[in-house]
């Protein structure tokens, strides 16, 4: 896609950066394109690069956003869908439009631009890159025009917003409520002494109101397994008992980062292993998922031949002592899509 930027600071250039290493084409717009820094990107002038968008980024401060759209005319922008990241402030802090948004503003200017607020919540490094968070986080979508807002839900993803951290608030009116959570991201950054953060909307609990979870497995090569899990794997130990409530060992292991636990029980025999039962640890990149497959190779386990769906999603897989399937996979479940489907792979 084609993607035209106003503006050249941190936010155009983490955002064009972003959507340059996914395969779409931008320019960045500025008043003076003459020497400006792309930041490896081509600057050139805003008429250019709105001509040249099929979607349009508002990147400039929120004070100088209407000038610049001005500086473009309705004609070149009309049909358009924008994206609307600005935010703008008086010299004393306050925001510059708290009755009616910018976003508003931009949309009652000019009635054939499609505009979509988004990303006005977050720092520019967040923006372009929310997979370094230690977490899964939101991002929220105000406009009025559904297929803009579907377009640019598919821009946030290939920047790394999974459609789970994607917040549709509604009309274009909801953008007051993005622009006035700048005040508390101050306030929140002032408090971290960091602006590298984002928020988590988390709704109510379902039906059934889970709260943690554990699942157990019975283990023929038990203490094997418990060292393996323990030593070489490196999970920590919540619970280990030799003689256990009901008469046998027991060695419970917490799950990093989840309300969830692994349990190991003695098998008198050997237990029938199934090729779908896996335990699969997912991590927040490969560096964290590479050091502990490093420990397992120098332990002398090699890893197994695993099912194409793990080797499409850039995971790699070791047998316990059981013989039961350990997955490692470097991307998280649920916060971010693995891998094939990011590059447009089904599962096979």
């Amino acid at each position: 896609m084609r993607i035209g930027i106003f503006g050249t600071g941190n936010v155009a250039r983490a955002l064009g950066t972003g959507w340059a290493v996914a395969g779409h084409q931008v320019l960045l717009g500025s008043r003076n394109p003459a020497g400006r820094d792309g930041g490896g990107l081509d600057v050139v002038g805003l008429v250019e690069a709105a001509a040249h968008g099929e979607v349009l980024v508002n990147a400039t401060p929120g004070t100088e956003s209407e000038a610049v759209l001005a500086a473009v005319g309705e004609k070149v922008l009309a049909g358009k869908a924008l994206v609307d990241a600005g935010i703008g402030f008086t010299s004393d802090g306050a925001l510059a439009h708290p009755a009616v948004s910018l976003g508003e503003r931009l949309q009652a200017a000019y009635p054939a631009l499609r505009v979509v607020k988004t990303l006005c919540t977050v720092t520019a490094a967040v923006m372009g890159n929310p997979g370094g968070l230690t977490g899964p986080s939101t991002v929220f979508l105000s406009g009025n025009d559904a297929d803009a807002k579907a377009t640019v839900g598919a821009l946030l993803g290939d920047l790394g917003w999974p459609e789970p951290s994607r917040l549709d608030l509604g009309g274009i009116a909801t953008a007051r409520g993005q622009e006035h959570f700048a005040l508390l991201f101050l306030d929140v950054a002032g408090a971290l002494g960091s602006h590298a953060f984002n928020v988590r909307v988390v709704p109510e609990a379902g039906p059934a109101a889970v709260s943690a979870a554990r699942a157990v497995r019975r283990s023929h090569q038990y203490e094997q397994a418990v060292a393996f899990y323990r030593d070489v794997v490196g999970l920590h130990v919540v619970y280990v008992s030799e003689d256990g409530p009901d008469g046998h060992g027991v060695a419970i292991f917490g799950l990093p980062g989840t309300a969830a636990t692994f349990e190991l029980v003695p098998a008198g025999e050997p237990v029938p292993v199934d090729r779908h039962e896996q335990l699969v640890l997912y991590f927040p990149g490969h560096p964290a998922r590479d050091a502990v497959a490093e420990r397992l190779t120098a332990a002398g386990h090699e890893p197994a031949v695993q099912s194409r769906y793990w080797t499409l999603n850039d995971a790699v897989t070791f047998l316990d002592p059981d013989g039961r399937e350990l997955v490692l996979a470097p991307w998280t479940f649920g916060a971010e899509p693995p891998p094939a489907r990011r590059r447009g792979t089904s599962r096979g």
